[in-house]
């Protein structure tokens, strides 16, 4: 069975490169625009959904995308995750105090000025998420005292394991 990731994206590539890292070669891309898939890779048979062992899941892909409904009509079973799923299991950065915003409108401005806020106060901090650095892209060998996480509501409607330490709504 192979692997399905939903959006080929910033985040669907670290993506790719975390399951390429882990010797897991036999995954499909699924993106609603052409430009962005690897010929070799692409997936666009809904027929086929039943094949895959997990769907990973970008952060702009909508809860309703035609691939998660089909899936769910199907009553597949087959696990449904993100990338911050992925980054939680790895168990790492476990000192490290973890701050996620989500919300419509001013997240990004929201994390670079609490980014350097936190900066200003002698602390290391990373921001990653849908702005900037995928999360899986962070280096493990680095222990940052605080990561700040770009969420998106898409991203947190999948979650399925997540350790925040502070989180914010921005309206």
């Amino acid at each position: 069975m192979t692997d399905l990731i939903l959006g080929w994206g910033e985040t669907g590539k670290s993506i790719a490169k975390y399951l390429e890292r882990k010797e897991i070669r036999d995954y499909k891309i699924w993106d609603d625009f052409n430009s962005l898939k690897e010929a070799k890779k692409q997936e666009s048979n809904l027929e086929d959904i039943k094949q895959y062992k997990n769907i990973y899941v970008s952060p702009g892909i909508p809860p309703d995308h035609k691939v998660l409904l089909h899936a769910k009509m199907e009553d597949t079973n087959i696990p449904i995750s993100t990338d911050i799923d992925i980054f939680f299991k790895l168990d790492s950065f476990t000192k490290t105090k973890i701050i996620g915003i989500t919300g419509t409108n001013g997240k990004s401005t929201c994390l670079e000025l609490l980014k350097e806020i936190i900066l200003e106060s002698g602390s290391s901090v990373e921001v990653c998420g849908n702005i900037g650095l995928p999360i899986l892209d962070i280096d493990q060998n680095i222990e940052y005292e605080y990561l700040i996480l770009e969420l998106s509501s898409f991203q947190l409607h999948h979650v399925n394991r997540m350790r925040l330490d502070f989180a914010g709504v921005i309206n």
